[in-house]
């Protein structure tokens, strides 16, 4: 039992022990974070979103979709998770499902979303907030694709293009009504 008791105090005090630092080696504030700073400068995302859109692949027809995002935020606001589930309009098949993390990298001094699809690609890639909306783009062998997602209260519209010959084309819009905060 004594023993018990000392393994329990040993790890509660070595749990504790950055808690009882000095006063001034407490968490800064997000005044003097300017990563937690970056991250709350991002356009209001966290909810379940609901809606549609259409995505062409290619030189193949327009295909619509259904689906919805799912975006949380965990410590702090300092990660922002995404997921994106998408299906054909009648929902007998996924068309699409993704995860991401979006965060502030101290380092690059700069945002880094990192992705994950279910078809097992993904990859880490820069954002950048322009004109209030949200950037993100994939260097690709046939050509730049960029994302732009804008936030305006309860609604989200996204668009894809591809840069081809330095000319956007664009392949992809969606629009989702934010259905739950």
């Amino acid at each position: 039992m004594r023993r018990s008791i000392s393994v329990w105090t040993f790890l509660t005090l070595t749990a504790l022990a950055p808690c009882s630092a000095s006063p001034g080696a407490a968490e800064p504030p997000a005044a003097a974070d300017p990563g937690l700073a970056a991250m709350r400068a991002l356009p209001l995302l966290p909810g379940h979103w609901e809606g549609g859109g259409w995505m062409k692949q290619g030189a193949g027809e327009t295909q619509r979709f259904v689906g919805q995002e799912t975006v949380e935020t965990r410590l702090d606001g300092r990660v922002v998770l995404v997921e994106g589930l998408h299906w054909t309009p009648d929902r007998s098949r996924v068309v699409h499902h993704a995860f991401g993390v979006l965060s502030w990298d101290d380092e690059t001094k700069g945002y880094r979303f990192s992705t994950h699809l279910a078809t097992g690609r993904g990859g880490d890639f820069a954002v950048s907030l322009e004109n209030g909306a949200l950037v993100w783009e994939i260097p690709g062998p046939n050509g730049r694709i960029r994302f732009t997602i804008r936030i305006e209260g309860d609604r989200w519209h996204e668009i894809g293009t591809v840069e081809r010959e330095g000319k956007p084309q664009q392949f992809f819009e969606m629009d989702l009504r934010r259905v739950k905060g």
